[in-house]
């Protein structure tokens, strides 16, 4: 694994490509130079709202041996720099450059939370030669209301604060985290690779902006995601229930629905295995029928 940078006018972008492994951490990437074009379809992996691309260290693995694999900052998440906007669009601008750079053929999209809404998005916005074969949404919000936007605009007006231990960073993700069974090592893994270290502290990577959110209705599209999609939710989640699950589902022109046993909202986390099972099924169903 390394990190990788894109950079251009938009600002600069930051992803993790799981294919190589190189003694060297960073590179940074040229805004408009050409890589070679890959033989293998690639998979994007969209981490959710204050998250960052190493949420899918354990998840991306399971799909090396058949997939290019990759995972997206956002803007003002991670190692990406600020953006001037978070807008669901401003995030699908991001996704759209990673992607024009990136991937020369078949892609596959697979997001959580915040990641999978994007996907969703992303997906209307193609034309019919897109090489974009299939969606995973998982345990996304489908709706919100104005007292918690506001909650969020008053959130993300306020500064990061510094944090004293990496232990004290676990906790705080920890406590976003409630319905979740992610182990204690995992989250000390996820606090070490999502802080900034300043003067013997450390603060959170990411922009505090990104919570003023705009409110969440993916019914306002929905029906114009044309490409097969699967829904995920955990079966313990506080942020997407089955019925939540179901109705997006129906909303969808080409979905269908699983819900993972024994997880909460950050069902990857919490069955990583049964998580990855899942997704590879229904990648190498559309994959298959997108090549005959």
């Amino acid at each position: 694994m390394i990190s990788c940078f894109l950079e251009g006018p938009q600002g600069r972008l930051h992803y993790l490509d799981y294919n190589t492994d190189e003694t060297n951490p960073e590179r940074i990437i040229d805004y408009g130079r050409e890589e070679p074009e890959a033989e293998r379809p690639a998979i994007i992996f969209l981490p959710g709202l204050t998250n960052h691309a190493h949420y899918w260290d354990e998840i991306a693995p399971y799909f090396l041996d058949k997939y290019a694999v990759y995972a997206l900052d956002w803007r003002g998440h991670g190692d990406s720099a600020p953006g001037t906007g978070y807008d669901y669009a401003d995030y699908a601008s991001d996704l759209s450059r990673l992607v024009n750079f990136l991937v020369p053929g078949r892609f596959f999209l697979v997001g959580h939370s915040l990641g999978g809404y994007v996907a969703l998005y992303f997906a209307t916005n193609l034309s019919d030669t897109s090489g974009l074969v299939g969606v995973v949404a998982c345990d996304i919000k489908t709706a919100s209301t104005e007292e918690e936007h506001l909650i969020g605009r008053k959130a993300g007006a306020k500064p990061q604060p510094f944090i004293h231990s990496l232990p004290e960073v676990a906790a705080r993700l920890r406590a976003a985290m409630p319905d979740s069974t992610v182990s204690d090592d995992r989250l000390l893994q996820l606090a070490a690779t999502g802080v900034f270290e300043e003067t013997n502290a450390f603060r959170l990577k990411y922009d505090r902006a990104v919570l003023d959110f705009v409110p969440v209705n993916p019914y306002d599209f929905a029906g114009q995601v044309t490409v097969p999609t699967l829904v995920i939710n955990g079966a313990n989640s506080a942020v997407m229930s089955a019925k939540e699950a179901r109705q997006l589902v129906k909303a969808l022109p080409q979905a269908k629905r699983l819900e993972i046993a024994a997880a909460g909202h950050f069902v990857y986390l919490d069955q990583p295995a049964e998580f990855s099972g899942a997704v590879n099924n229904f990648l190498e169903k559309y994959l298959t029928s997108k090549e005959s």
